[in-house]
């Protein structure tokens, strides 16, 4: 299905949600896709993002510099970016939306903030078909494993050093492997993977863990009943 030629246009009184079954429709028939993933509103003088889903994740990332936040069920964000992309994943795809704001509110002033926001989604991409070799598997599958029992958080995953000892690697084998992986899936169009910054360094494991999970790129172990 074909997102592009779908665009928005908001003034400060318009709310929009998007999702399965939402204000913008993103891919009907996939079920893995909440009927109302987010919404979009402005409130205080700056446009915003809650996210509505239960289970997925979506990044807000910068397009004109390297800043990216994720949102996690139940929270919302500023929009405080001219351009900017907002991913997520539900089953084996991955959604990107667009937005633009011609002019954004600085600290001094929040009034000039525009009547207009425009909104359009871009493109629908996969990574379900590349192909990774042995320990990229192997590296995929365990940090997929961590999800097994649901979502978690930066907070639940090991450090590098237990990760490299786990698979019987040396930390600086498992960091060269991370830096590998994340590249092969950025290329793909995975978003929060590649950065300078601490942050990105701090979140890809966990972009990671939900990729491999959210877009059945592992086989996981069956849980018992």
């Amino acid at each position: 299905m074909r997102f592009v030629d779908d665009e928005r246009h908001l003034t400060k009184r318009d709310t929009m949600t998007f999702g399965r079954g939402a204000d913008l429709i993103i891919d009907p028939v996939n079920r893995s896709m909440h009927r109302e993933l987010g919404r979009f509103w402005h409130d205080g003088g700056q446009w915003r993002l809650v996210n509505l889903g239960r289970s997925i994740t979506i990044v807000v990332t910068d397009l004109d510099g390297a800043s990216f936040a994720r949102v996690v069920p139940g929270t919302d964000i500023p929009l405080p970016f001219a351009n900017t992309a907002v991913t997520f994943s539900a089953g084996r795809a991955n959604y990107r939306l667009s937005t633009h704001q011609p002019q954004i509110p600085s600290e001094q002033d929040l009034s000039g903030l525009p009547d207009g926001y425009e909104l359009g989604v871009d493109s629908t991409i996969t990574v379900s078909s590349i192909v990774f070799n042995e320990e990229q598997y192997a590296l995929l599958a365990l940090l997929g494993s961590l999800r097994a029992d649901g979502p978690i958080t930066v907070d639940d995953l090991p450090s590098n050093r237990q990760l490299a000892s786990s698979l019987g690697w040396t930390l600086s084998k498992l960091n060269r492997k991370l830096d590998n992986l994340c590249l092969k899936l950025n290329r793909a169009g995975v978003t929060g993977l590649v950065g300078d910054t601490a942050e990105t360094a701090r979140v890809r494991r966990l972009q990671l863990a939900n990729v491999a999970v959210e877009q059945g790129l592992v086989a996981l172990p069956e849980r018992a009943d």
